[in-house]
């Protein structure tokens, strides 16, 4: 494997065949030059999903924060569930162990933190108005 974009490509199609071979229909969503998500819908699930792939010794290194973010946004612009997979290959890029899945999330829990947090200020500044007596 020359580089990262081989290993990620590797990486994508392991996970796109075992979503297929869970009844998944899966297609490829070339995002930017180095980045490509499966889109994988079956009767009940829409998921889209970010694979992170590493040669070992080198673990995949998962999505940070802020992709994490711009992730969940792409993903419920589409109305689908993002997740997040992750693979280890070995040197003859065969999959080491199997596929570690992470859901990043629902967007009815980010909904409901969002009114949550606006419930919150606005908790407080009722408190704050009624202290300084408006």
């Amino acid at each position: 494997m020359d580089n990262v974009v081989d290993v990620g490509s590797i990486g994508v199609r392991i996970v796109a065949q075992w979503l297929s071979r869970q009844g998944f229909r899966t297609r490829m969503n070339f995002v930017l030059s180095s980045t490509t998500d499966i889109e994988a819908v079956d009767q009940n699930t829409k998921m889209l999903i970010q694979v992170r792939t590493a040669v070992l010794p080198a673990e995949p290194v998962p999505l940070t924060a802020k992709e994490v973010a711009l992730f969940q946004s792409r993903a419920w612009d589409k109305n689908f569930e993002p997740w997040e997979a992750m693979i280890q290959l070995d040197s003859s890029n065969a999959i080491i162990g199997q596929i570690m899945w992470r859901k990043l999330y629902s967007q009815d829990s980010m909904i409901t933190r969002r009114i949550l947090g606006h419930l919150i200020l606005q908790n407080d500044l009722i408190k704050s108005l009624s202290k300084s007596g408006v």
